[in-house]
């Protein structure tokens, strides 16, 4: 509808402008008390004016209209990742609720040994866990869009961290065959909320437990040119090179039926990236040869 309007808008131009000129060239021709050297400069002075005022038309006419096109290409893909994202969320808070439920219920019918309610008691807990990370994940995602995401300021270590996270994760990583590794400088410390840089780390393990199973997961830090330099890199699949720029965007997923099959509401990366912004930091997603995927972050000293 709106390529059918521009070209309306245009014809109907080009054949006013057509007019008023073909107009202009009669009424000329038709006076007889004006010498014809005369009207012929006149005539060549309306066509001018009119191209000129044609052109200037038609070039805010078109540049107006590859702005809206824009904007209505952008608001559709929103719109469609924004959908996507509510399917996800609805798929992602009912599995555990459904699997926190099903053990409570178990827990209250059956006869069972200790170790039985040790086990229904630990896997309640651990999918209440994820759907507390999810709802943290929600509305840490909707405080930043607010501006209402208050960072505190307090000396982290930074290996001791990531030891932290590599335990409190250790299950889903052996689960997904993933061998973690640690190459940080002796006492590397960085400024920034602690919480918010424990997601940042916890949302990179994530995306490598989902999408590079059965390879390695490293962890590197040092001070580079003055900066904080932390990456953290494996060796799955990767992506295209047509994809790095947006995996960062908000509810952004890779369309790939491999990645498609995955969960996940398309936010983890999206938080990672302002959560580094907020910190005055950058962090790029670089491909590795032959395969693999690198997270460089850099952030001040």
């Amino acid at each position: 509808m709106h390529s059918i309007l521009l070209v309306y808008v245009l014809l109907q131009f080009s054949w006013w402008g057509y007019l008023i000129y073909n107009l202009n060239s009669e009424i000329l021709h038709l006076s007889h008390d004006s010498d014809q050297q005369i009207l012929e400069q006149e005539m060549k002075a309306k066509l001018w004016m009119v191209i000129g005022e044609g052109t200037v038309f038609i070039t805010l006419l078109l540049t107006g209209a590859f702005f809206i096109g824009k904007y209505i290409i952008r608001e559709q893909q929103m719109a469609h990742q924004e959908r996507n994202f509510l399917l996800a969320t609805t798929h992602e808070l009912n599995s555990p609720l459904a699997a926190a439920k099903l053990n409570l219920q178990t827990l209250n019918r059956s006869e069972l040994n200790e170790d039985q309610k040790t086990r229904m008691i630990e896997s309640g807990l651990s999918n209440v866990n994820r759907l507390e990370k999810l709802v943290f994940n929600i509305l840490t995602a909707s405080r930043i869009d607010g501006g209402k995401f208050q960072l505190t300021n307090e000396r982290i270590e930074v290996q001791p961290l990531i030891e932290k996270l590599i335990r409190r994760h250790e299950a889903l990583l052996s689960e997904a065959s993933i061998q973690s590794f640690l190459d940080i400088q002796n006492g590397l410390s960085i400024n920034g909320d602690e919480r918010a840089i424990e997601l940042v780390y916890e949302n990179l393990i994530f995306n490598a437990i989902k999408y590079a199973k059965a390879s390695e997961l490293h962890f590197e830090g040092c001070i580079k040119n003055n900066k904080v330099v932390l990456v953290v890199y494996d060796f799955g699949p990767g992506v295209e090179e047509a994809q790095l720029k947006s995996l960062f965007r908000k509810f952004y997923r890779v369309e790939n039926e491999e990645t498609r099959a995955q969960k996940g509401t398309g936010l983890g990366l999206y938080l990672v990236k302002e959560i580094i912004k907020l910190h005055n930091g950058t962090i790029r997603a670089i491909n590795l040869k032959p395969h693999g995927l690198k997270f460089l972050i850099e952030l001040p000293k």
